[in-house]
């Protein structure tokens, strides 16, 4: 299985290089074919054009073409590796850290001014550290140091080559590490030297990505895995953030900048570089996102940097699929005329706004995979599309009302009346989406097929896993966990790429018909549930606290009151059976009601899948808008549990105050405890009262920065501080005087300004000297005088004002309470 692949041009020609876990390394020049139309040809499209394969094609052939623009990687890799998905072996890993002096401003990767003054890494294979320094430091087994940067760089490439590695990763390596390497080493011992981090000798610029290819070596940085397949926003991506949250390491602490502690402690400041390649090691043993991201690769059969392009690994699962059976693909829609108006038409989720307020006894029901079950319950897929019907409304059709169906078959039109239509539905296997996009039932299209035996797949992976987990078999259960895993990404992706303008089976018209049904469904099963509480209990009402997508909410309680009326609903035990009851109930009505939406809304004939069920049981739900709400729940997926479980709200928002986001996390806990009103009064006054207290890293807003220079005015800079466009964001603001700052405290050659992309603090201002109205911040290392000023002018009060309170009058309107006042700015207090 391949290992890499790398494609070079020589004398116009390109030549492939392959690593495999078998052979080794080899060359060989790339012969480029395709597919065109040919009366005579032998081969068949996913249409069922008749086919010949060329290898020579010109711009007018184009309109005839199938196949003509895989990419080339992915083109040789289905050809070599088509029979099978495992992942490659004997892969040589090594996770790698640099540190460069701050002495002449801050460093800059692509001028790489800055001497490399340390180099951690660690080489998985024989699970050992490494660390070159340079100045005195006593060798031991895993430091050495050296008295000048050239030492220091060629005992690293010599170490480098020893390991010889084919995946190399650390913590935002792609764009610092690799690329100040590469540069400084160019500069210090020349590019041949610089090369050999490929062992070809090729490293070449990727401008589209702004980073450095190494031809052979699969770069593959933690910190973009980290936010690939770590799901929930984080404050901050700073890896000491991270590493304390995920495997209780955070970064080494000491006082003053990075070269303060290189001058003053080469001893701590070893220390400080080894443990980042330490956390990384650990992140990695912990989380296994290196292989997750290999399984991914290898399942579509790209190389293995390509994992953060869905539409890339889809496109390659989905090539191999059809070389199995022998079909040929279509070349990528021409999207030269897409525009963004396509993309505003593309209709997404429905989400019901809820009545705001706290509920007891919740239970949520879960449709399985929506979104996939909808495609393939449609057979949505380009070559099963039959036209489009203007104007359709399932129900009216339903209703039987008279109307002229205009339909869309290519460039023609039809007409037909109900009557007719009817008769078409009831003679031919046509299934018919919510958008009205008509497909053939009467075989299995591509992308459904490929679903169903993913989704299959998943199933039998899932009970391997189990039984293995069971039988203490840890490898094998770790193996059919991570495929799995695997799989359900494939599926969760497929229904995203349909609407993407760059995938190869691009149809906005199917990617609606996915969305568009599922508004449909959600909606339908929201109106059946209804059904089933107003048929027993004798009333009109809409008990549907929420719908969001793929899921329902509702109450339990007006059951259980009406069955049990002498029931105590104080009686957790008593309760929670019957909620659990109730909700099984309501799960098979609604999935039993599918039949019928399947049949008479969808047209479809031969099975569905839809399937609904019971997710959590919640003692208490609190909701305050759309995509807003907290529940207490108790019993997850029939796992008795208890555990707070928030959407949307503050206290899981990265760019909400951590001391705000603690307080309000209280503040929800007491109201789904249903506490009394002055109790929690009383937490948010003592709050802000406190605020002087708290670390202003706590209280300060947390927000990511970009764009800096495309607000900065042009020109020679006439005061303490840059002129900004009118207009200009406020944390963006804030950390172009940040940097300003650092120039008038004179502190710039010491410490690094905000770049873009970087993760900031920013805090109101009183009344300074400075006239700055808020100002920015990192949070760490940042100038003693810059924090100084902040601490000395923070305006806290507008910080309550500006940022909590709105969110408190949030919770507070939703359950219709005033707002929290002192006693003694009341009425009150006169009596």
């Amino acid at each position: 299985m391949y290992q890499n692949i790398h494609i070079s041009k020589q004398n116009n020609k390109l030549k492939v290089h392959l690593w495999d876990d078998e052979f080794g390394y080899k060359t060989f020049d790339y012969k480029s074919y395709a597919y065109m139309k040919h009366a005579a040809g032998t081969y068949r499209s996913l249409y069922g054009d008749k086919l010949k394969k060329v290898n020579y094609w010109t711009a007018e052939d184009m309109p005839n073409m199938f196949e003509s623009d895989v990419p080339v990687p992915t083109r040789v890799l289905v050809d070599r590796y088509a029979e099978s998905d495992e992942m490659s072996k004997g892969h040589r890993e090594m996770i790698i850290d640099i540190e460069v002096e701050v002495t002449e401003g801050f460093p800059n990767i692509n001028t790489a001014d800055n001497k490399i003054t340390a180099i951690a890494l660690y080489d998985r294979v024989m699970d050992k550290y490494s660390c070159f320094v340079l100045g005195n430091v006593p060798k031991t087994d895993v430091v050495e140091s050296f008295q000048s940067e050239e030492e220091l760089l060629q005992r690293f490439f010599q170490k480098y080559l020893e390991i010889n590695p084919t995946i190399i990763t650390g913590w935002n390596t792609d764009f610092f590490d690799i690329p100040y390497l590469y540069n400084r080493t160019q500069r210090v011992l020349g590019k041949q030297i610089a090369d050999s981090l490929s062992p070809i000798g090729q490293v070449s610029w990727i401008e589209s990505k702004s980073r450095y290819k190494i031809a052979g070596v699969s770069s593959l940085d933690y910190l973009g895995l980290y936010r690939l397949f770590n799901y929930s926003e984080k404050s901050s991506y700073r890896l000491d953030v991270i590493g304390t949250d995920e495997v209780g390491i955070g970064k080494i602490e000491y006082e003053g900048t990075l070269q303060d502690l290189y001058e003053n402690d080469i001893n701590k400041y070893v220390e400080y570089n080894l443990n980042d390649v330490v956390i990384v090691k650990a992140l990695d043993d912990k989380l296994k996102f290196i292989d997750l991201a290999r399984s991914i690769a290898h399942k579509g059969h790209v190389p293995y940097e390509d994992i953060y392009h869905s539409s890339r690994y889809l496109e390659g699962a989905i090539l191999v699929y059809l070389k199995d059976l022998g079909v040929i693909a279509p070349n990528k829609p021409n999207n030269q005329g897409y525009n963004r108006s396509d993309d505003e038409r593309f209709s997404g989720a429905y989400v019901k706004e809820p009545i705001p307020g706290r509920y007891e006894w919740v239970y949520d029901l879960d449709l399985t995979s929506m979104y996939p079950s909808t495609i393939m319950s449609l057979n949505i897929s380009p070559e099963m599309k039959l036209g489009k019907i203007i104007g359709w409304d399932a129900e009216e059709f339903r209703n039987g009302v008279e109307k002229t169906y205009t339909i869309e078959i290519g460039n023609k039109t039809k007409t037909y009346s109900n009557t007719e239509l009817k008769r078409l539905f009831a003679d031919n296997h046509i299934s018919i989406s919510s958008n009205g996009i008509m497909y053939r039932n009467d075989k299995k299209g591509l992308i459904p097929s490929l679903l169903e035996r993913w989704f299959d797949e998943r199933v039998e992976f899932k009970r391997l896993m189990k039984k293995h987990g069971n039988a203490g078999e840890t490898d094998k259960y770790e193996y059919f966990h991570k495929r799995q895993l695997v799989t359900k990404i494939l599926l969760n992706s497929m229904y995203g790429v349909l609407g993407s303008p760059i995938f190869r089976f691009y149809d906005i018209d199917n990617a609606e018909a996915t969305t568009l049904t599922g508004q449909s469904l959600i909606k339908f099963t929201e109106k059946v549930t209804n059904f089933y509480y107003n048929n027993e209990l004798g009333d009109k009402k809409d008990y549907c606290i929420y719908t969001d997508t793929d899921s329902v909410f509702y109450p339990a309680t007006p059951l259980v009151k009406h069955r049990f009326p002498d029931g105590d609903l104080n009686d957790d035990t008593f309760m929670t059976e019957q909620i659990l009851s109730v909700a099984k109930e309501v799960q098979d009505f609604i999935n039993k009601s599918y039949d019928y939406f399947a049949h008479k809304f969808l047209n479809i004939k031969r099975g569905h899948r839809f399937d609904i069920k019971q997710e959590c049981i919640a003692k208490a739900g609190f909701w305050v808008t759309k995509k807003r709400y907290g529940q207490w729940i108790i019993n997850d997926g029939g796992v008795v549990c208890d555990r707070l479980d928030v959407k949307g709200l503050d206290i899981v928002r990265s760019n909400f105050p951590p001391a705000m986001r603690e307080l309000m996390k209280g503040v929800l806990q007491d109201i789904l405890a249903n506490k009394d009103k002055q109790l929690i009064d009383d937490q948010i006054l003592e709050f802000k009262d406190a605020m002087k207290t708290k670390n202003i890293v706590d209280v300060a807003l947390p927000t990511g920065v970009k764009n800096l220079k495309k607000y900065m005015v042009k020109g020679k800079k006439t005061s303490t501080f840059t002129k900004v466009m009118k207009g200009t964001p406020a944390h963006v603001k804030c950390a172009i005087i940040y940097n300003d700052l650092l120039n008038y405290f004179k502190t710039d050659n010491q410490y690094g300004p905000i770049s873009n992309g970087e993760k900031i603090k920013w805090v109101y201002l009183k009344d300074n000297h400075l006239k700055c109205a808020a100002v920015g911040f990192k949070g760490y290392e940042d100038p003693p005088q810059v924090m100084e000023f902040v601490k000395q002018y923070v305006d806290y009060d507008k910080l309550f004002e500006r940022a909590l309170k709105k969110k408190i009058h949030m919770f507070y309107d939703a359950l219709k309470w005033d707002f929290p006042v002192k006693e003694e700015n009341t009425l009150s207090r006169f009596f």
